[in-house]
Formats: structure tokens, sequence, C-alpha cells
């Protein structure tokens, strides 16, 4: 016989358990938005609530008349159907849960919404099994004895717990374990191929549009009027300011300059126009006017060489990649700036002329925001330019994209917690069979205390531990 103070101790966790269970499964509702699942704190309730009524009578089945023995006993039974009807919806909710992908991210709302599937497990299963349970009962209502158990229980013949609580929810649990294993392996599945269909050497977006430059700030020009110039052709010859320049004698002499006139070489032009796109002077006047030449007092003439004028060949436009790496170098380079020409002719500079009208302008447009910029005459007298080169912020944006795409779906914390409740409810139902089915088989008397005084109480403690905080 058990210690009255053991079975006090077991009266007080149970009770405990079971309104540790309706706060729990209350909060839980309310966060997956479904109350639906408060059936099995229903359930627990006619569970727990009968095995505490035994408490009347010091818990000592001996001492409880046979009519309170048959309520007790169908009470626990339709109690526990109850339950394992709930759990066999949760296993049909993440079932379906899982085969949406798209609806993991909802923490558990669209799985747990009522359908009307559930009413087979949830309503039909616990009338059907406790009529069955009831009906063998009534035929065997002498079949409660005397024993050292807790409570009221199946004594001759013990086989009728089986139609209760230690066989019937436990045949009903086997597809809930099939499900839930196949939900686990499903979402292994889907996450795997989430990875690999998202795999880092597959982010690259060749879609994605260069970054915008900044629009320009306008910046006051100086006007000055511009010389005209006749057309260049290598083959043209300048007039001679006097008839002594004519002179052949003038032919073969050099003149001393005050500077050092640069040589032009246009295929310098194409050299990189990063170098300069971290200083923080925002523009830079070059000075581009032709010297004019003095009568000098002996004739000559100057010619112009035409083989000193180099071909340009249109370098083809750089990819966007190749923009990006060269701005990613630019902090090794030298602090030069250098002009960059298009293969049509177009610069990635944007040109303002100080000195000269807006008619001799020529209108261009520029290649990365498609916006209208001026390009001044050769004949300018003043030329400056100013590069406008991509932010940082703009760089770094489009290098990171792909990282503003939506991170792979997850399946929500209420959704897995469900599924391990659904394994841990599988496992309290085969402990409430195996000392019921070693008696059995033993052909033994009922042990005073079985597995199934511990399932009694992980029934009501295991939603406060899978679901609580």
């Amino acid at each position: 016989m058990l210690p009255f103070g053991f079975k006090i101790a077991w009266f007080c966790l149970s009770l405990t358990g079971l309104l540790s269970c309706w706060v729990t499964l209350f909060s839980f509702g309310r966060i997956v938005g479904a109350y639906w699942p408060l059936v099995y704190c229903i359930g627990c309730t006619l569970l727990q609530g009968a095995f505490c009524l035994g408490i009347i009578y010091r818990m000592q089945p001996s001492n409880m008349p046979n009519s309170f023995c048959i309520a007790q006993s169908v009470i626990i039974g339709f109690g526990t159907f109850l339950m394992t009807g709930v759990a066999a919806a949760f296993s049909i909710a993440t079932t379906l849960a899982v085969l949406k992908p798209k609806t993991w991210g909802d923490n558990g709302k669209a799985a747990l919404i009522w359908r009307p599937v559930y009413f087979v497990p949830v309503v039909a299963f616990p009338i059907f099994a406790s009529a069955v349970q009831i009906g063998v009962t009534v035929k065997y209502h002498r079949t409660f004895s005397a024993s050292d158990d807790m409570h009221c229980d199946y004594v001759n013949p013990m086989w009728i717990r089986f139609l209760s609580y230690a066989g019937t929810p436990f045949f009903l649990s086997i597809p809930c374990l099939y499900l839930s294993i196949k939900s686990i392996i499903r979402v292994y599945k889907t996450n795997k191929h989430l990875k690999r269909s998202r795999n880092p050497d597959m982010e690259i977006d060749h879609f994605t549009a260069l970054p915008r430059r900044p629009n320009d700030v306008h910046i006051p020009r100086v006007l000055s009027t511009p010389s005209p110039s006749p057309d260049f052709s290598p083959t043209a010859r300048r007039e001679p300011l006097s008839p002594a320049l004519a002179s052949p004698a003038l032919a073969s002499r050099k003149f001393h300059m005050p500077f050092s006139t640069p040589t032009l070489q246009l295929n310098n032009l194409n050299s990189s126009t990063n170098s300069s796109r971290d200083t923080d002077e925002p523009d830079s006047p070059v000075s581009s006017s032709f010297p004019t030449f003095v009568n000098p007092p002996q004739g000559g003439t100057v010619s112009i060489d035409p083989d000193g004028i180099s071909e340009v060949h249109p370098q083809p436009r750089e990819d966007w990649r190749e923009i990006l790496a060269a701005h990613s170098n630019s902090m090794d380079m030298d602090k030069r700036s250098s002009l960059k020409w298009n293969e049509d002719g177009k610069s990635d500079f944007d040109y303002n002329m100080k000195g000269g009208d807006d008619d001799d302008d020529i209108i261009t447009e520029d290649s990365a925001t498609c916006a209208p910029r001026t390009m001044p005459s050769i004949g300018s007298k003043f030329l400056v330019y100013r590069h406008t080169p991509f932010p940082q912020n703009s760089i770094q944006s489009a290098i990171t994209r792909k990282s503003r795409r939506q991170p792979p779906p997850t399946l929500g914390p209420a959704v897995w917690r469900i599924i391990v409740f659904q394994l841990a409810f599988t496992i309290v139902q085969a402990l409430a069979c195996i000392s019921t089915l070693v008696d059995v088989i033993k052909n033994r008397s009922p042990s005073p205390f079985g597995t199934q005084h511990v399932a009694l109480l992980l029934s009501a403690w295991g939603p406060v531990i899978i679901f609580g905080p």
C-alpha cells in the first residue's frame, strides 16, 4: 500500500499542473490567434479533476463506492481521448503547414486555423471511444475491486484498460508519430533545397542597375568670348601674319617659348578616372588656351606635323563590375585627374565652360544618368571639369543589394513546439500502456504504482514545459 503522504504529493502535482496547463495554453492560443487548442485543457481538467476527487476517500479505492469508481474511470478515459484528439489535430495542422513554406514566417497562425477535418479527431473520436468504453463498463460493472492503486481502475478483467487510457489513445498516437517524423524530414529537405537554391555564388544580380550619380550642383561660370577656330585639317596651313613668315629660311628654325608647350596625347586620355574620386576638392580649373605667336623679326613659317596626331581608337564601354572594382582601388592610386572617353566620344566628366556663350557649347548626354550636360568648344579660353564619382553609399548599396533580399523562410517556433509536443505526447501514451501491458502478460495483480501515474502528471506538465516561456 502506498503511503498517504505520497498520494498527497501526487495530488498537489496534479492540481498545480492542471492550473499551469490552462495558463500556458491560453497564452499560447492568444499568440497564435487560435483558441481551439484549449480543448486539450478541457480534457486535462476532466482527467486531473477525476483523479483529484479521490482525495475525498483518501485516494483509497477500497473506500470508494462502485458508482464513484464507474464515473471516475469513464471520466478519466474521456479526458484522455479528448487530449489525444487534440494532439492528432496538431499532427494534421503541422503536416499541412510544412507543405506551404510561404506560411512558415507567420509563427503558426496559418497552421492553427480551424479546419473542418479537425472535427474527426477532436469531436468524433472521443465520443466514439467513450461509447465503447461505457458499453463494456456497464457489462462488467463488477470489475472494480479493492486494490492498492491511487484511483479506481479495471481489475477483473484487466484488459478493459486497453479500451480506456492504456490502449486506444496509443493506437491513435502511432499515425501522429508518423506524421510528426514526416514533417521533420520535410522541413529538413525544404531548408536544404532553399540553401542550395540561394547559393552565394548565384547571388549576383546581373540585372541590377548602376547607382545613380547625384545631381550636379550648378557652379557659376566666368563667361568670356571664345575665339572662333576654323576646321582643323592635317594638311591645312596657318595664314602667315606677315610676309616674313613665308620665308623658307625660318622653316628649319625653332622658337623659344616662355613656357614648354605640353604635348597633348589623345591616347593618354584613356587613363583611369578613379584616381581623383577621393579628393576633397569638387572641381579644378584646367587651362587649355593656345599660345599667340608674335611676328618674329625674321621670316619663317610654323608647320604642324601630321604624324604627331595619333589615331584614337574607341574603347569599349566598361562593365559596371569593372567600375566598382576600380573604385575600390582608388585609394592606392595617385591623386591625379585624367579624362576618359567612351567609344562614342562621351566623357565621364562634367565639363563647364568658364568663358563663351551657351550657343557654342555642345550638349551631350550623360552615359550614367542620361542627363544632358555641356561640352565647351575647343576654342574656349578656360576649361573647367568637375568629377562626379559614384557616392560611396550608392556603391555599397549596389554591392550589397543581394543582402536586402528576403531571407529564406524558416518554420516558426510555434510550429516547432507543436511538433515536439506531438512526439512527447506519443511517449506519454506509451508510458500509460507499459505497466498495464506487463501486468496482463504476466497475469498478475495491478501494480500499486505504475508508469500510468507518471503519464498522468506528464499530460498536465508537458504543455507547460514545451509551450512555456
